[in-house]
């Protein structure tokens, strides 16, 4: 039995036709041609509904409405917290300029009052000289002469 493999080209265009026909499978299944069944029953004016899906409706209801009072609440926080701090920053920038006034005045009286003559060191002038001296001129030991 002579088993004779297809040739190259073949084996491509039979590769890219297979990839071909996936992706227009793909986009036909995507696209949802078939009809979709009810997820409800309607019976007579009555829907049948998944308790689990009110409760967690109602769930989200009110987490809304608490998450809308807190952000009310914080809004008018922020508000009240940027007033305080201006008048926070007004009362500090009057500290500061009460300061510097006081201590530029301060400064002008102390030039005004400051003596013209320097006075006389306590120790009647005199300032000491300071000599260094060599301790020895001997050679360093490098021996201990312990056994």
């Amino acid at each position: 039995m002579n088993t004779k493999t297809t040739s190259a080209v073949a084996r491509m265009y039979v590769i890219a036709g297979s990839v071909l026909a996936f992706f227009i499978l793909w986009s036909l299944v995507a696209a949802r041609p078939f009809p979709q069944a009810p997820a409800t029953r309607v019976r007579a004016e009555v829907v049948a509904r998944d308790p689990r899906l009110e409760r967690l409706e109602a769930r989200e209801r009110a987490f809304n409405t608490r998450s809308r009072r807190t952000r009310v609440r914080l809004d008018r926080q922020w508000a009240t917290y940027r007033l305080q701090r201006a008048e926070r920053m007004r009362e500090i920038a009057e500290v500061r300029r009460a300061n510097a006034i006081a201590a530029a005045s301060h400064s002008y009286v102390q030039r005004s009052a400051a003596p013209s003559y320097q006075p006389a060191p306590s120790n009647g002038g005199y300032v000491p000289q300071v000599r260094i001296v060599p301790v020895s001129s001997a050679p360093p030991v490098t021996s201990t002469h312990s056994s």
